[in-house]
């Protein structure tokens, strides 16, 4: 089986729209609205192929998500706040950005290239 895609917004339904459109990628999907609980999921689990996470969120930004993360994981940020895109421009560790409102077509053009394994 492949490995996950981790998808971690603060908005349910941005979760749910995003996690079904990336499935047509025949992939897992696991959603979720809590930072801390995603954080501690892929440390405790099977490897993700990508983490997909929105930058701002309460308690932790995606910044600070990406940093308790292993460095070699694929990470990309997504964000309506444009200063989040200067700084994830210039972020170790960002594979990939999108500002927000993000399309669903951009959204898989985006994430295909980035599921290697």
């Amino acid at each position: 089986m492949s490995a996950p895609i981790i998808l971690i917004d603060d908005e349910a339904l941005i979760c749910r729209v995003f996690g079904l459109a990336l499935r047509k990628l025949g992939r897992l999907v696991v959603t979720f609205t809590d930072p801390r609980a995603a954080i501690a999921h892929i440390a405790s689990s099977e490897r993700p192929c990508l983490v997909i996470c929105d930058y701002r969120m309460p308690g932790l930004t995606g910044l600070e998500v990406l940093e308790q993360l292993p460095d070699d994981l694929p990470f990309l940020l997504i964000s309506g706040d444009l200063l989040a895109s200067e700084t994830a421009a210039h972020r170790r560790g960002v594979t990939a950005f999108l500002q927000k409102p993000v399309r669903l077509d951009e959204l898989l053009a985006t994430v295909s290239p980035l599921l290697t394994h």
